[in-house]
């Protein structure tokens, strides 16, 4: 926050910003941190990472929820979640959020996974195993193609 406070209030103020998740999971931070960045740029755009889909403190029944708020926190604030168009000098520019999610390599092909010496193979560590929580499905396909 003291990096997003320290950005200068007038510099960017043509300029559009886009905020590629993973800010932070307390909705109250994340909150804080759009307000101010929306104050100092024409402009911005966030896509939520997996970081905000975390579900931690029992305020959400599961990341689907959350992310759903969190959709509906962005459109309070001004902040852009949809396909949107920039005109610049060069001429329209679009500013296009995919939103989606990865594909572990147990769950099949498609996984973008690059094993790194020393880490677990089976990504037991991995936070994301324990703090996001997907509605249950009937389906057993990849998180990725829910």
């Amino acid at each position: 926050m003291e990096w997003v406070w320290s950005l200068s209030s007038h510099r960017y103020l043509d300029d559009a910003l886009i905020v590629a998740g993973d800010v932070s999971d307390n909705l109250q931070r994340l909150k804080l941190t759009l307000v101010a960045m929306r104050e100092r740029f024409a402009a911005v755009m966030f896509v939520p990472g997996n970081h905000e889909l975390w579900v931690r403190n029992g305020n959400w029944t599961n990341s689907w929820e959350k992310f759903q708020h969190i959709q509906d926190l962005c459109h309070r604030l001004g902040i852009l979640t949809e396909p949107t168009k920039f005109s610049s000098d060069s001429g329209p520019v679009w500013l296009v959020p995919l939103y989606s999610w990865y594909i572990r390599p147990q769950d099949g092909d498609g996984s973008l996974f690059a094993e790194k010496k020393g880490e677990d193979p089976e990504q037991a560590m991995w936070a994301d195993n324990y703090f996001v929580r997907w509605p249950k499905r009937d389906d057993e396909r990849a998180l990725a193609h829910y």
